[in-house]
């Protein structure tokens, strides 16, 4: 890890303590702190899963940073609801934004939104792009989900803020959320859809569920089409996957990302 990240990190525990004791009792964040010396720079993760060149990779990451509309705007309004500065390093999310704009896909399908930060990002691109649909898949967190929000900095949603709070109202043009619950789920909502070139998972991170959700994806992805999963160390989910599949993997900020 090179040391501008180290320091970013650093600040992110001083801006926030108790997230030291979140990393220290998360599988997740501990497996992600101790592989990130094994992992590709942001780069060459991208250079391997799309072949973008460097030039490319540095223009995205530029133009993601001097968009001062959308920047601010998500800033402004985690601080507005929040009362908190929005966390630092978003390594994760900045891939998001350039694999989008990268390979322009036309149909996007996430699970887990929560605030809308990721969403924020993938809608970014698509409206850079002109071209693509969102499709954000929620279980609304009302409460404290084991699994999935009990060790994130803020383990419910604000009060009275649905899934997605974050989002400005441009980039909701390209998104279409979907609420489930014990009736509704998402084996129904991919029974209508014909294909997606990525689907995204970021919601419960059992085991269990995580398979659940990679083998419901896999069937619906087109050919090269990319399965990502977030939090990928929280258990070998991901990995007994690409063995299944026998398809390569590769890991960044703890996102892993096949292709089909």
């Amino acid at each position: 890890m090179d040391l501008s990240t180290l320091q970013k990190y650093f600040l992110r525990i001083v801006d926030d303590p108790q997230r030291l004791f979140r990393i220290l009792f998360s599988p997740c964040a501990r497996g992600m702190l101790l592989n990130l010396h094994r992992e590709p720079s942001p780069w060459e993760f991208l250079f391997g899963l799309t072949g973008i060149s460097k030039h490319d990779f540095l223009s995205y990451r530029k133009e993601l940073a001097e968009d001062r509309e959308f920047n601010r705007h998500l800033a402004n309004t985690h601080i507005k609801i929040r009362k908190k500065r929005l966390p630092q390093p978003q390594g994760w999310a900045e891939l998001l934004y350039v694999l989008v704009r990268k390979i322009k896909p036309e149909m996007i399908m996430e699970t887990g939104v929560f605030d809308g930060l990721g969403t924020s990002f993938i809608l970014q691109a698509l409206m850079k792009n002109k071209t693509g649909t969102l499709i954000s898949v929620d279980l609304p967190a009302t409460k404290v989900i084991k699994g999935s929000t009990d060790l994130m900095p803020f383990q419910i949603l604000p009060k009275n803020g649905s899934p997605g709070w974050l989002l400005s109202e441009t980039l909701k043009k390209r998104w279409k959320l979907i609420l489930i619950n014990k009736r509704r789920g998402l084996g129904d909502i991919l029974k209508k859809i014909p294909s997606i070139d990525i689907f995204l998972h970021d919601s419960l991170h059992t085991k269990e569920h995580m398979s659940w959700e990679m083998n419901l994806a896999w069937s619906k992805l087109k050919k090269r089409g990319m399965l990502l999963v977030d939090d990928v160390y929280c258990n070998r989910a991901f990995k007994e996957f690409s063995v299944k599949n026998k398809r390569i993997y590769m890991i960044k900020y703890g996102l892993g990302v096949m292709k089909k």
